[in-house]
Order: C-alpha cells, then structure tokens, then sequence
C-alpha cells in the first residue's frame, strides 16, 4: 500500500449501485449496466443503455448470482428485470 489512487475504468458519467459478487463490481454508469473484473482488470457492460433505459431510483440488487433492476424495455415496459451472472471456462 503505497497512498496511490488509480482510475479502472473510463467512465462519462457517475457511477450508481456499486454491488460486490466475487471478484466483479457491478455498477450502473450513463443508464448502462457494467461489470469491472477486480482479477482480470477489465470492464464491460452488461446491457446497453439502448437495450434497457432506467435502472430506477432503487439500483441493482445482487442476490446470489442474480442481478435485480428495475429497468424500461421498449418491447416489454416498466418492470423488475433479473439477469443471472455467469461464469465461463475456455480451455485452448
């Protein structure tokens, strides 16, 4: 521990609903649901803000590997959503 303070990742706007599952941070930035990798040192968003507007006043829940949102669908409207985290192994 040396004082430092880095930046993870390149963000436009706040981050909201900051959840721990594992090593993963999952967060809501610019209406986008994101994960940061704390191991791996990447980032990558989960649902586009063009898929899924307005995570809700409440946040992102995680329970398990489940991930609870309130969300806006153009097709399916206002609603609770779930999504379920995965994990994947790639052996070359």
């Amino acid at each position: 521990n040396n004082g430092s303070t880095w930046k993870v990742a390149d963000l436009v706007d706040r981050v909201v609903s900051l959840n721990l599952f594992d090593s993963l941070l999952i967060f809501e930035s610019d209406g986008t649901l994101t994960v940061h990798d704390t191991v791996g040192n990447y980032t990558w968003e989960i649902i586009e803000s063009s898929e899924l507007r307005n995570f809700g006043e409440d946040g992102i829940f995680v329970v398990d590997d489940l991930i609870y949102f309130e969300g806006y669908d153009f097709d399916l409207g206002t609603g609770l959503y779930m999504m379920e985290i995965g994990h994947a192994i790639s052996y070359n």
